[in-house]
């Protein structure tokens, strides 16, 4: 490699290792430092899921899942495994979450502020704009074409339970878990976590075909490049923003559609 090239490759390389590591930008910000914890995580996007589990009493098919996000299925499923069903596998996982955050969290950013779950959803409506209106743009250009608008069925509990189990699946546990297991065998950090992005954000997209609908490029592309923005997000701001940021996007698709 040129010396010259190599040094744009090194200066970039620094570039995405400060972005992606911004412990000490966002310790000068006790909201954003506070707001991107488990525990904030956590607590903001409870009510995200109560809605949700409370609009599915009312759809007629609670315990048969016929209609229901992917990432929810995976979930309970998994938990049906061990013999953990309905809502009481819900109470049961928030309950070991808390727990285990409890216990490994820092006791400082426990500190509870009411205002700060307000500006996380504020946040998530914020780069629900901005996200959709660049992945949007990204893709028609590439494509020459405007995205798909969502299907006739996608409903308000569909983008709640988005927002909370596809974030859940995608972001926490295949995202951030295969990134720490690439770390855990001894590849570099930022390495693991673009690489876990790029297997993280294909999987997504490749889920959402799942249910039968009919295959496009730029449908495909769309939502691998707003799963990578995603990723961005969830690694720099945390759960409950991304989470937000998720279900107030698929609102906003059903509002304009």
């Amino acid at each position: 490699m040129p010396r010259k090239d190599k040094r744009i490759f090194v200066r970039t390389y620094k570039a995405i290792s400060k972005f992606l590591f911004l412990d000490r930008f966002f310790a000068k910000s006790g909201y954003l430092m506070s707001s991107r914890t488990p525990f904030y995580g956590l607590l903001s996007t409870i009510p995200l899921l109560l809605v949700y589990e409370f609009m599915t009493l009312f759809t007629g098919n609670y315990s048969d899942y016929s209609v229901r996000n992917f990432a929810e299925i995976i979930f309970k499923e998994l938990l049906d495994q061990f013999g953990i069903h309905g809502t009481f596998a819900i109470a049961l996982f928030i309950i070991c979450v808390a727990t285990l955050i409890f216990y490994l969290q820092d006791r400082k950013t426990l500190e509870f502020h009411f205002h700060y779950l307000l500006m996380i959803m504020l946040e998530g409506g914020l780069y629900a704009v901005i996200f959709g209106y660049l992945a949007s743009t990204v893709t028609s250009l590439l494509f020459l074409s405007t995205i798909p608008a969502a299907d006739p069925g996608l409903e308000i509990m569909l983008s709640l339970g988005a927002g909370f189990y596809e974030e859940l699946i995608f972001r926490v546990f295949l995202f951030s878990g295969s990134a720490y297991t690439l770390v855990f065998l001894k590849m570099h950090p930022v390495k693991a976590w673009l690489l876990a992005a790029l297997f993280s954000s294909l999987i997504f997209s490749w889920c959402h075909y799942l249910n039968g609908e009919p295959f496009t490029f730029s449908g495909a592309f769309f939502r691998f490049f707003m799963a990578i923005l995603l990723c961005i997000l969830y690694k720099v701001r945390g759960f409950g923003v991304v989470a937000y940021t998720h279900a107030i996007y698929d609102l906003m698709v059903i509002y304009y559609r």
